[in-house]
């Protein structure tokens, strides 16, 4: 009777509209437990393997800013598979989740009694077979929104039509413990015998999807329909068992008393090429500076894990106390000691999810033996939240910071498959949307008629670019029924800048008191960057400087009960004019304009938007000016504030008239003071192929530090260890810092591996530039370019040499002006190879640059 109350209801609101299936595409969904974006094509962790997922992005897309809606497992797949955001459903952490049906979760008396599942509308709707392997909903061992009373799959109702997991997990698990245990407290993990990996849940659980797919291949077993395959795997979920093949062993500490001692992290830190685990940055001079800024007693250091102790503690129980070298002093002894052990759980970590993406690739080896099953199949891979491994002292998930709610998204079309990189700020929401628009399946809607998805569909966004676009995008969590900061659900609102944080505090002490009135907030603002440039760690909380105010006042509307919770945003760019320098002093005006783009990253004219209005302020004044332009007088900035400050704030915002709400927000920071310019220095030295940094100086304030040695190797780390390159030969070593209003400091020495000099030096200086990009005496139109370049020089220049090199520093081609550089000239390009490129000016007093890129 319970199965066709449930059957009842979910018919009610889902008509069984059986379609065609004619070409439909077949899905292949695979959701990886755990994973956070340390995949290759993020940015997440340099030594990172996963060349099946790889192999994905260059036939699909990857959503570079892909957030879930919450940090755990069971929030945030009820979300992506409902379509819904937590706030709906109200499942807000693991303990809110009712497990015994996905129904009891959706009631009358809560007002969400309307609910759908991706495969359930694919099934009914769509004209899919459905099936669930392993861990696709939270709760996947109470066989969620499975009909098992009905025998034949085809006639089965509510989500899938076939359900399957390997209920033996635990039994490997034990043997492992036994057999392989390495791990610390809660943290289980080793290094298992290769001969074990076919008892393992994936393992298994991949051959249960390969045998579908060789059985779907024969003509059977679908019930003549399109498939959805969902395939949860289970790493890196720990505990951490992996098959040894999966580590990277050469960098594993076996034993901690080995003489000499093996240290299994990069040391010294920013050693290229790795000698060991690459662990994740942390403020200096002291580590996790940005956790101890947090409020003692406030909900972040609440919700956040605590086993950090454990590595902290790990060497006390270490007698007699490994020795790692005589001359270090007991305390640095000690750190190498607890490094290492982090160093090994990365290890573990980065195995699993290696071995995940070898079990992926089993599948689609077994996918690609059918030429036109793969050809007609839409494959996409994702992990359900992030992971944090030591960023701000917390290790595992369940916090709002970048680390936890980041995590990887992958689509990958291949019946028409072609690379791309998307900007768009992408949810865990969007993805019902997304593939019932792949599929050729309307959207669900409520018995009123409203639309049911809270997400919008990423399909016009599956191609490169959309770095003008914003979409603020939200996650949430609570803590465990029963712990401190449960009472109230806790959100992040991610724009393609900014990530703020809103906690709701308990206003009493006892913890199940839930009916209590909230308490002070408590908020997080960091400017991370459109690139990552500001502050990718996270480390500066800005929520209370008053100079940022405006931001939280625009991020804070995507908060459920605030007016834009689940819409879009404008796109603003505010452009400085051609006057434009690198620091302002109050003897200058500048003046801005903003462009507005819309959702889908179009330029539109903000005049012909109904209703809106483009308002400008700043942080010194109460003055407002409107229109797509604006104008800064330098000499209205008080003397007080051109004193004591570094910089003037400057807002822009799209105001929607008719209620109020801001639909498109700018900041633009304006720097002061040009005596305050940094400048940078440093020199190298050679030791056979490997090559040093000394005497490195920066006075200033400068961001985003990038080393680039020249043979591939890039680095975003302020100082680098010892670079060894694999080959004899000329490379040019390039650090950049970025400064002030747009500008960049740049430095390039020459470094001469082997004993042969090249012919075509390009330049032998050491200090090649210590430059100011703005600064830049003549101009290359256009860049990128094709077929040729015009080089123009505003202002008369007297004798010098023009050149042409590679991006290795390797010259390409060279003219001399004994008379002068003319007003302008052309260079035609068509021999060149795509790819980057330095032009070079130099003469006896000045040399100068420009970077261009060659497409064809």
């Amino acid at each position: 009777m319970k199965t066709f109350i449930l059957f009842f209801t979910y018919l009610s609101v889902v008509p069984v509209v059986i379609a065609q299936t004619g070409d439909k595409p077949n899905i292949l969904f695979v959701v990886v437990d755990d994973m956070n974006d340390w995949v290759e094509g993020f940015d997440g962790h340099p030594q990172t393997r996963t060349p099946v997922m790889s192999g994905l992005a260059d036939m699909g897309t990857l959503f570079y800013n892909a957030y879930a809606s919450a940090p755990q497992c069971g929030p945030s797949r009820t979300s992506f598979m409902t379509g819904k955001d937590p706030h709906y459903s109200g499942v807000y952490d693991n303990t809110k989740l009712k497990c015994a049906s996905l129904s009891s979760n959706y009631t009358e008396e809560e007002g969400n009694e309307t609910y759908y599942t991706l495969p359930g509308i694919l099934k009914d709707s769509g004209g899919y077979y459905t099936y669930n392997i392993g861990k696709v909903f939270h709760c996947w061992k109470d066989y969620i929104d499975f009909d098992s009373d009905t025998p034949d799959p085809c006639a089965r109702a509510l989500s899938w039509n076939d359900y399957y997991f390997y209920d033996d997990d635990g039994a490997a698990d034990s043997l492992f413990i036994d057999l392989f245990f390495d791990g610390l407290g809660p943290f289980d993990w080793g290094r298992v015998d290769s001969i074990y990996e076919p008892l393992t849940a994936d393992y298994i659980q991949a051959d249960s999807a390969i045998s579908f797919i060789n059985r779907v291949g024969s003509g059977s077993g679908t019930c003549d329909r399109p498939f959805f395959l969902a395939l949860g795997i289970k790493k890196p979920h720990f505990p951490l068992y992996i098959p040894q093949q999966y580590f990277m062993n050469e960098f594993y500490m076996d034993d901690v008393y080995e003489e000499p001692f093996h240290i299994a992290f990069n040391f010294p830190e920013g050693t290229t090429p790795y000698n060991g685990i690459v662990l994740p940055d942390q403020t200096s001079p002291s580590r996790y500076l940005d956790y101890f800024a947090l409020p003692e007693d406030g909900m972040a250091r609440t919700i956040c894990d605590k086993q950090e102790k454990n590595f902290e503690e790990y060497t006390l129980y270490l007698s007699p106390l490994p020795v790692v070298s005589d001359t270090l002093t007991d305390s640095l002894n000690r750190l190498f000691l607890e490094q290492s052990k982090r160093a090994n759980f990365l290890n573990a970590y980065l195995a699993g999810i290696h071995f995940a993406d070898a079990m992926l690739g089993r599948v689609m080896e077994a996918l690609e033996a059918y030429p036109e099953m793969y050809n007609n199949t839409i494959v996409v891979v994702f992990g359900d939240h992030g992971f944090s491994l030591s960023e701000k002292r917390h290790w595992q998930k369940s916090t709002l910071w970048e680390t936890d709610v980041r995590t990887s998204l992958l689509i990958a079309d291949l019946r028409d498959p072609e690379p791309a990189v998307s900007y768009r700020m992408a949810g865990f929401v969007d993805l019902m949307p997304t593939l019932l628009d792949l599929a050729g399946v309307d959207l669900p809607y409520f018995p009123d008629g409203n639309l049911y998805p809270d997400g919008r569909s990423l399909t016009p966004f599956m191609h490169d670019g959309f770095k003008k676009t914003d979409r603020p995008v939200l996650s949430t969590i609570a803590n465990a029924n029963g712990k401190p900061a449960s009472c109230y659900p806790h959100h992040s609102v991610r724009n393609n800048r900014f990530h703020f944080i809103h906690y709701m505090v308990q206003s009493g002490t006892n913890v199940m008191d839930c009916d209590s009135v909230p308490g002070a907030l408590e908020e997080e603002l960091y400017d991370i960057g459109y690139e990552k440039e500001t502050d990718p760690n996270e480390w500066n909380n800005l929520a209370y400087d008053p100079n940022y105010a405006p931001v939280i006042t625009f991020l804070k509307q995507w908060i459920p009960g605030h007016p834009m919770y689940l819409q879009e945003a404008y796109y603003l760019e505010l452009t400085p004019d051609d006057s434009a320098v690198c620091l302002y002093d109050n003897d200058t005006n500048i003046s801005f304009s903003c462009q507005v783009y819309d959702s889908l990253g179009t330029l539109t004219d903000p005049g012909t938007l109904a209703h809106h209005v483009l308002e400008w302020t700043n942080n010194y004044d109460e003055t407002v000016q409107y229109g797509s332009s604006y104008m800064l007088n330098a000499g209205s900035i008080p003397d007080a504030v051109m004193l004591d400050e570094n910089a003037v704030y400057l807002y822009a915002q799209l105001r929607d008239t008719t209620n109020q709400n801001i639909t498109g927000f700018q900041l633009y920071t304006i720097h002061l003071h040009s005596e305050d310019a940094p400048t940078m220095s440093f020199s190298h030295a050679v030791d056979d192929h490997t090559v040093s940094i000394s005497g490195y100086s920066l006075s200033g304030s400068a961001i985003d530090p990038v080393w680039n040695f020249g043979d591939g190797t890039v680095l975003h780390i302020a100082l680098p260890g010892a670079h060894t390159y694999s080959e004899d030969g000329y490379y040019q070593l390039t650090h950049t810092l970025r400064y002030g209003n747009d500008c960049m400091l740049i430095q390039t020495d020459t470094v001469i591996i082997g004993d042969t000099i090249p012919e075509d030096t390009l330049i032998t200086d050491t200090t090649l530039l210590i430059l100011d990009l703005m600064e830049n005496q003549f101009e290359v139109n256009p860049n990128p370019a094709s077929s040729s370049i015009q080089v123009s020089w505003p202002q008369p220049s007297g004798p010098g040499t023009f050149m042409i090199g590679n991006s290795s520093g390797v010259l390409i081609s060279k003219r001399s002006y004994p008379e002068g550089m003319p007003e302008s000239t052309i260079w035609h390009l068509e021999q060149l190879p795509a790819g980057l490129y330095f032009i070079i000016w130099q003469t006896e007093q000045h040399t100068d640059l420009r970077r261009i890129a060659v497409t064809h």
